[in-house]
Parts: structure tokens; C-alpha cells; sequence
């Protein structure tokens, strides 16, 4: 196909275009010298050097297109695709008129799945790019976009005949949302959601697109179910759509008239009622939740203690006596426990520590995707207390700190992970323990010593000092002593 020449022909000249510079250095330019750095790093075919380098021009530089378009070509030489695509989106946000860049941008998008981004950018630059980019957008453009069309156009006649085909109509709204038919994959997602409603999934994708078409409020909703009662990654994904506030009660109330089934929200939203002291509202919401969910022993027992606050003990009786003779005994306590009851002698189940540890593993892990590294400490620490023999959680530990820039108890979690029985491990802590130990010693003694030679004395000479810090934790003070020599052979 087309774009595939196009993107094979950018690969061959990828290297031409980062060994010779398309930066303007001169001596006074910040990034200078680590553009020089760079460059000769290239040469020497270090890219790992290279990319370092180029980072720290950027760092200098911010605003140069140039430097991260050529970073951008280094790291394809070593297969960074989704990294280079990023610099190259970069490079294009600061410099909309550079076309190539643009075009390179959106090959690396269709490569790397991301087809709507691609398209929208091929469309960019065939409509507006110079004669040979044009050109070049145009075949990439009609090479994405006939397949979408054809593709679509099938999806809708086999919906004619069976329009309660949810996989059709998942299919045809994936499909338009990639030709940018925003409006159909919006009315398409609906439909599927309708007929599966318990896939809390296809709310996060219809609020991404709802979003996308300036129906805001719609978008809120559909992000605030989805972000409650789904799987956790959707809910975590659906999380950092919404505003970083806690929602209002309008919004979930809003979200409940898209999703009244999501008994989750609708929970959330009854405690919400009791914090603001609005309780008639939150037994009319506890209310709802037991007539579609009457196994949900929690919300029975709230429902039950708001009814008996209000002296409706017949209402409040056949909830509390649900719960009280349930197999839940540690809810049934509870219960005992706010009625003034005698509570049970029997210990109520302990979860399996396996399945705490793992659970508690999983979290860490998608908490360190997302970048919350504070809570994957949280989640580590759990995973370590239930089980604290499990060195690849130890590793974990001391890697986390050392990202928190703790690094005096990150050397301690790598130094027990040293003695793990697996070699991988084991090397990479040791590795990580010989790097953190010198910078987080409480003291540290350093030497050097600088000999030379005077051929008009005939003698050599040397000038050398010896030092112990002290460092106190985080103190700006640090006593030191030291000792120096000078002298030479004769004495």
C-alpha cells in the first residue's frame, strides 16, 4: 500500500536527518552542548547516549521542533514507536507548517493502531500541505478511509435485517467513531449499550465520543457510571475523563437517569445524601436499591437505621432481622452492635491472604501504569505484609521509593532483595543497592589525590585531600571534617 512506502522511505532517511544536524548551534545556545553531545553519540551509533542527550537539549530548549524531530528518529532506530510519535506530535503542535513532520506523525498513528488520529491528520495536510505532501496525505488518506466507508456501509445493511445485533452495532460505531462519524458511533454505541447495559465498557466509549461532539452534560454522565459499578481499569479510565473534583449531586443524579440499574452510583449517592444530613433522600435512594437489588444486605441494614431514626420501627424491622440472620456475620455484628444486641462469639471468615496478596499486586500494578506512585506503595506495602517473602513485591518496593525520591528506604528494600533465590532478581537489585547506598549513606568519605611531575625539580609532587561528611537526614547542615597533604618525595 502506499503509506507503507511512504513510511519505509522515512525509515531510510531517518538516519541521514539525525547525522546531519537540522539544529543551528552556536557556542552561546544552552543546548549546545548537549546537542554536540548528541550528535557524536550518533555517530558513534550509542543511541541510548544519543536519546539522553537530545532529552537535555530539550530540557534547554523546549521550544525547538527541530531537536525533537530528531530525537524522534533516534528513538525509531531502536524501535521506540510510541515514543517517537510522541515527539514527532510534539514537533508538529509547535511547528504546524512542517508537512513531513505531520505526515510522519500520522503514519506512526495508523502504525500504532491509533487510525482516527491518523486519518484526521492525513486529511490536514492533503487539503492544506504542499504538492508533494498533498499528494502523499491523499493516498494515505483514501487508503484508511475507503475500508472505513465500505466497512460501514456493510455493518448498516446487516442492521436493517437484524437490528438487535449488538455486535453490529458495537462494530459500526467503532468504525464510524475512526472515520470521524462522530455522530452515528455516538447513536451506535447507544444502541449496543441498551441491549447490553450491564457492559459498563461501552459508557466510557460513548462519553469519549459525546465529548468529543460538545454534549457535555451527556458526556458527564456517561463517565460518572462508568467510572462506578464497572471493571476496574474501565472505571479507572473513565476517572480521568471526569474533572478532578468530587461529582455534585445533580450529576449523579443525571447519571442515574442514563444508568438507573447501576446500584454502585446509586449507593454513592444515598451516602452522599446522609453526609449533607439529607436523609428522606437518602432512604428514598437506599428505597430503590433494595426494590431492584433486595440481596444487598449493606444498603438493607442503612435503610433499616434510617427508618428507625424516624421511629418507623414496623419499617425498620424485617431489614435488620434480614441482615441479622444472613450468612454475612460481619455485618450482622455491626447491626448487633449499633441495636445494643449481644454480638456473636464466632470470628467471621478471614479472606484468603493469596487472594489479598494478589489482589493488592493487580492494584499496584495499574496504579504504576497510571503514574499514581504513592498509591502503588500503599498496594506494595499490603502485598508485602500478607506474604513477605515474595521478592519480586520487595523489588518492586525499593523501585517505587527510589521513583518518590526516597532513596535511604528504597537501599533497604533493595538490599533484602539481593538474597532473592532468583538470579534476575537478584542482579537487578544489587545493581539498584550499589547505585543508592553511597548517596544515602548517613556518612560519606571521599578522597582524591592529584600527583605531577617538575622536570626542572627533578621531583614529583601531590596535592591530596581526604573527607568525611556527615548527613544528617534532610538537614541543609552537613559537618565534615577533612585532611589535606601536600608535599612531595623529598619529604
Amino acid at each position: 500500500m502506499g503509506y507503507e512506502v511512504v513510511l519505509r522511505y522515512a525509515a531510510l532517511t531517518a538516519l541521514w536527518l539525525v547525522l546531519v544536524p537540522g539544529n543551528a548551534m552556536t557556542a552561546d545556545d544552552p543546548a549546545y552542548p548537549h546537542l554536540e553531545k548528541a550528535y557524536e553519540k550518533l555517530r558513534q551509533r550509542d543511541y541510548e547516549g544519543s536519546i539522553a542527550a537530545f532529552e537535555k537539549a530539550i530540557e534547554m530548549a523546549p521550544g525547538r521542533p527541530a531537536i525533537r524531530k530528531d530525537l524522534a528518529y533516534t528513538l525509531l532506530k531502536i524501535g521506540e514507536t510510541e515514543a517517537a510519535r510522541e515527539q514527532f506530535a510534539a514537533a508538529m503542535r509547535l511547528d504546524v507548517s512542517d508537512h513531513h513532520v505531520a505526515l510522519e506523525y500520522a503514519f506512526l498513528c495508523f502504525e500504532t493502531k491509533e487510525k482516527l488520529a491518523a486519518r484526521r491528520v492525513f486529511d490536514r495536510v492533503r487539503r492544506t500541505g504542499d504538492p508533494a505532501s498533498r499528494a502523499t496525505a491523499e493516498q494515505a488518506f483514501q487508503n484508511i478511509d475507503r475500508p472505513l466507508g465500505e466497512s460501514i456501509a456493510r455493518w448498516k445493511s446487516a442492521l436493517e435485517l437484524n437490528p438487535e445485533d449488538f455486535s453490529g452495532h458495537h462494530e459500526l460505531a467503532s468504525l464510524a467513531e475512526q472515520r470521524d462519524l462522530l455522530a452515528l458511533a455516538a447513536e451506535h454505541y447507544e444502541k449496543a449499550w441498551r441491549l447490553r447495559p450491564e457492559k459498563r465498557s461501552l459508557l466510557l466509549e460513548l462519553g469519549r465520543v459525546w465529548k468529543e461532539l460538545g454534549r457535555s452534560e451527556l458526556a458527564q454522565a456517561a463517565l460518572l457510571a462508568a467510572s462506578r459499578g464497572a471493571e476496574p481499569r474501565v472505571a479507572e479510565q473513565a476517572r480521568e475523563l471526569l474533572p478532578a473534583r468530587y461529582p455534585y449531586v445533580y450529576e449523579f443524579q443525571r447519571a442515574l437517569d442514563l444508568d438507573p440499574g447501576n446500584v454502585e452510583l446509586r449507593k454513592e449517592l444515598a451516602y452522599l445524601h446522609m453526609e449533607m444530613g439529607q436523609k428522606p433522600e437518602a432512604e428514598s435512594e437506599f428505597q430503590r436499591i433494595q426494590e431492584t437489588s433486595p440481596d444487598d444486605l449493606l444498603s438493607a441494614a442503612q435503610l433499616g437505621f434510617l427508618r428507625l431514626s424516624r421511629q418507623d420501627t414496623e419499617g425498620a424491622r424485617p431489614l435488620l432481622e434480614k441482615v441479622l440472620h444472613s450468612d454475612d456475620e460481619l455485618l450482622a455484628d455491626r447491626v448487633r452492635a449499633a441495636l445494643r444486641l449481644p454480638r456473636t462469639l464466632r470470628r467471621p471468615p478471614e479472606v484468603p491472604r493469596r487472594e489479598i496478596k494478589l489482589e493488592a499486586k493487580e492494584w499496584a500494578e495499574h496504579s504504576i501504569e497510571a503514574g499514581y506512585m504513592a498509591d502503588a506503595l500503599k498496594y506494595l506495602t499490603i502485598a508485602h505484609d500478607t506474604d513477605p517473602l515474595d521478592f519480586p513485591v520487595i523489588l518492586r518496593l525499593g523501585n517505587t521509593l527510589n521513583v518518590l525520591r526516597r532513596d535511604s528506604e528504597a537501599v533497604g528494600w533493595f538490599n533484602l532483595a539481593r538474597r532473592s533465590p532468583d538470579r534476575g532478581i537478584s542482579h537487578e537489585a544489587e545493581r539498584s543497592y550499589r547505585n543508592l547506598r553511597g548517596g544515602a549513606s548517613a556518612m560519606q568519605t571521599t578522597f582524591w589525590m592529584m600527583p605531577f611531575y617538575s622536570s626542572r625539580w627533578q621531583d614529583v609532587f601531590t596535592y591530596a585531600q581526604i573527607k568525611a561528611e556527615l548527613r544528617p537526614g534532610h538537614s541543609p547542615v552537613r559537618p565534615y571534617l577533612s585532611t589535606r597533604f601536600v608535599g612531595d618525595t623529598r619529604g
